[in-house]
């Protein structure tokens, strides 16, 4: 059976990426607080993250579409 081997790395706001393709953004797309309807919380905690960045930023998080896994008998 193939072997997958794992390449990912940290994907952050403003990481490298190669040229040409869009930036990584990562922000905080709604809190707790929000949701819960608290008008000016002295905290803010997130609870959904908006995540924006191409398919190729890092290795390829869509990697396996991009691989023939050959099966070898063994």
């Amino acid at each position: 059976m193939g072997e997958i081997i794992d390449l990912s790395q940290e994907i952050y706001s403003g990481m490298p990426v190669f040229n040409g393709l869009p930036k990584v953004h990562i922000s905080v797309y709604a809190t707790h607080e929000q949701w819960e309807g608290i008008p000016n919380p002295k905290t803010s905690t997130p609870s959904v993250k908006k995540l924006e960045f191409g398919e190729h930023t890092g290795t390829h998080v869509d990697a396996l579409s991009h691989m023939g896994i050959k099966y070898v008998e063994s």
